[in-house]
């Protein structure tokens, strides 16, 4: 095997233990993360007109 056989073979192993730390980040980020219906309920909302058209915004 040649230098830049195993240099190719190591990025790319390398590539694949990033992508699958990402995606592991990734779901565990999402569990995390969790919506609490009361919060956003609690909040004043008002509607105002933008550029594309009307839109709620909090105060």
């Amino acid at each position: 095997m040649s230098n830049i056989d195993f240099f190719v073979k190591l990025r790319d192993a390398v590539q694949m233990t990033a992508d699958a730390a990402n995606e592991q980040l990734e779901k565990m980020a999402s569990l995390s993360v969790k919506y609490n219906k009361r919060v956003f309920d609690n909040l004043m909302w008002e509607t105002k007109s933008g550029t594309k058209g009307d839109c709620q915004q909090t105060q």
